[in-house]
């Protein structure tokens, strides 16, 4: 029995001590979600007044000698400490697990979600156990050691069996997390894809060298025809990327093809990229078919528009990071297994960019379907806008995430403006798609400076929808004003606004906003070059360059620095002012059909024949682009749309 009692000494020891140092360590690590996510406070605070006395009762187990019998007035106080803890306990899971619980089931990893409800369930236990014990040692009796031992073993005296008891509960509960999260992360569907990566079959024959049935593109001498081969060998190989009708953002060269969750996580065989490859690949071979009228490449266009009508959301009509289908020609997910909230993200031209694809295909073969699709998303694009106008990066996400905010990172509301601007002129008879331009550009206006000084005529990246006040995005982007994402973006789509509503009040707030560009200006040092350029977010009020930290900062207290600490962000841009200057004299002196010709590039032989002979050169043997040994769609749709865009020039007749 001695043997066995200094072994939970030792334990109690480990376990009391471990247990303390995991709930500082588990402040440390939440520190920054108290001020924002409402069910963090009261869960890890619930879970303190749980494992506290626990601890404390086991760790003063390990490290003393049993003490005298508990007295009956200690007794009933040490039962009331345990009762108090325990109510405040529940009182705390009530606030957080029972008030916030859709909330918890949608922002909660499901791990920590696990980890929480064993210690709660334990914690909770082995407390209202120590309240019983003590309340029978005021009554001389015994719960959990029900036979006193001989006085002189002292192994049955109250604080013993009170720090066994904690020791027994620590270990348990440490036992089955132990044994419940290798069991969890065993039986939870992986997300990545571990089989060996293969390419598809080509979509169509093609043998080398290749003629056209077109005989409009076929040995003419306006058109290269060495820059056309290429350009064939390239579209006829990419095809090889496709599978359930999509592309992926990028493959390797053994057939594992991955999204933006990078090569060690490939896809699997019937899931493709909507972030990018899928649509912007697909828009490859829709010009290709505008250039050629090779039905080939309409097939190709064809399957990613169906592939997209596939998975998009069927109740809310949005689009995730990524889509799966039952197969080649089946049904998508629904919804996508990483996105059971469905959420629609408009962040990465994900949403726009889809739409962006639909209606230029439905514009080409003018199919019912795709535009019941389109419909789909226009209403999403609807339900998903602020009431003071405005989109969040993604749409179902609790309020108090970053992903809720009013959003201009990543162009994800200049793209969205966009979007609807080109619906809106293909479908001129719906009135709802100018209201929500005209929503958006009023809030573009409202907004310009809040928060800042009377200098800071720009905008933020993020903004809140109540108050219309920058704030936080993501624990690395403080409120600020923003140079390149914020105010260079919203002046874009003001210009754009205007250019659509003829209403030159949204031209008003610009001249004030190019000032402020004009006079952030600062040089900075990249690789040890001195370059002029800006920063990319400013403090509110003193107008400095700041930068997130490099674990974050806490949401409502704001905490950044005065110089780059996070790599792997973009803290210095170039938001190319002379551009903007540019843009903004012309539609001021010109009318508005001018500016729309202004605005949409005119390719000639000249200006194109140099970077279409680059790609050309660039291409590997195996008929891929290939850089760093990886085929990237952002690599294949600049190659390709540059040789395209040579050849629509050398055919203009």
């Amino acid at each position: 029995m001695a043997k066995h009692a200094g072994i939970l000494q030792v334990l109690g020891i480990v376990l009391g001590s471990g247990a303390l140092a995991a709930l500082v360590a588990l402040s440390i690590l939440y520190r920054y979600d108290f001020l924002l996510i409402p069910f963090i406070p009261p869960a890890v605070i619930g879970l303190g007044f749980l494992a506290t006395p626990l601890s404390i009762q086991a760790l003063v187990h390990g490290i003393r000698r049993p003490s005298e019998k508990l007295r009956k007035d200690r007794a009933i106080l040490k039962a009331m400490i345990f009762a108090s803890c325990a109510g405040a306990a529940v009182a705390c899971f009530w606030l957080s697990f029972v008030t916030w619980w859709d909330e918890i089931l949608f922002d909660m990893d499901k791990a920590v979600f696990l980890a929480f409800t064993i210690f709660y369930a334990g914690g909770l236990a082995g407390n209202v156990l120590l309240v019983v014990e003590c309340v029978a040692r005021a009554m001389n009796r015994s719960v959990i050691a029900r036979r006193q031992r001989a006085s002189s073993e002292r192994r049955g005296d109250a604080q013993s069996v009170l720090g066994a008891a904690s020791t027994v509960t620590l270990l348990l509960m440490t036992a089955a997390v132990g044994v419940a999260l290798p069991v969890y992360y065993l039986t939870e569907p992986d997300t990545c894809n571990r089989e060996q990566g293969r390419f598809s079959q080509p979509a169509y024959s093609w043998t080398w060298p290749y003629t056209h049935v077109n005989v409009k593109l076929d040995n003419v001498s306006a058109v290269n025809q060495t820059i056309l081969e290429s350009l064939e060998k390239a579209l006829w190989k990419m095809t090889t990327l496709q599978r359930a009708g999509g592309f992926p953002i990028g493959s390797d060269l053994a057939g594992s093809m991955y999204s933006d969750r990078g090569d060690s996580c490939p896809l699997f065989y019937d899931e493709f990229s909507l972030q990018g490859g899928t649509r912007r690949v697909g828009k490859v071979y829709l010009e290709m078919y505008k250039v050629t009228n090779e039905t080939w490449y309409l097939d190709v266009a064809t399957r990613v528009a169906d592939a997209l009508v596939a998975v998009q959301d069927q109740e809310n009509g949005g689009f995730f990071y990524d889509g799966r289908r039952y197969g080649e020609n089946g049904l998508g997910y629904q919804p996508h297994p990483r996105n059971p909230n469905r959420a629609n993200v408009l962040d990465d031209n994900v949403m726009q960019g889809c739409m962006d694809f639909l209606l230029d295909f439905y514009n080409v073969t003018g199919e019912a379907k795709y535009l019941v699709a389109i419909n789909k998303g226009l209403q999403c694009l609807i339900d998903t806008e602020k009431a003071n106008g405005g989109w969040p990066q993604c749409s179902n996400y609790p309020i108090y995430s970053y992903q809720s905010r009013i959003t201009f990172n990543d162009g994800a509301m200049r793209d969205a403006i966009n979007l609807l601007i080109k619906a809106a002129r293909m479908f001129p008879a719906r009135a709802d798609l100018p209201a929500m331009i005209v929503r958006a550009g009023n809030f573009l206006v409202r907004a310009q400076g809040n928060g800042g000084s009377s200098f800071q005529q720009g905008w933020a990246q993020q903004y809140d929808e109540r108050t219309e006040l920058p704030c936080w995005g993501r624990n690395f982007e403080p409120p600020s004003i923003g140079s390149s994402d914020g105010t260079k973006g919203a002046i874009e789509m003001l210009m754009n606004i205007y250019a659509y509503t003829n209403n030159s009040a949204y031209l008003v707030p610009i001249p004030a906003a190019i000032a402020w560009l004009n006079g952030s200006r600062i040089n900075y040092t990249d690789g040890g070059i001195t370059k002029e350029g800006w920063a990319r977010l400013y403090e509110l009020g003193t107008n400095f360059p700041i930068f997130g930290l490099d674990d974050g900062g806490p949401y409502r207290a704001p905490a950044y620095g005065y110089a780059p600490e996070r790599e792997g962000y973009s803290w210095y841009v170039d938001v190319h002012i002379d551009d903007i200057i540019a843009d903004y004299d012309y539609i001021t002196s010109h009318p508005i059909p001018a500016w729309l010709v202004y605005k949409t590039k005119n390719y000639t032989v000249d200006g194109t024949f140099d970077d279409a002979w680059e790609a050309h050169l660039d291409l590997d043997a195996s008929g891929y682009w290939i850089e760093d040994d990886l085929i990237e769609d952002k690599v294949f749709e600049g190659m390709a749309m540059d040789m395209i865009h040579y050849i629509q020039a050398a055919t203009a007749w």
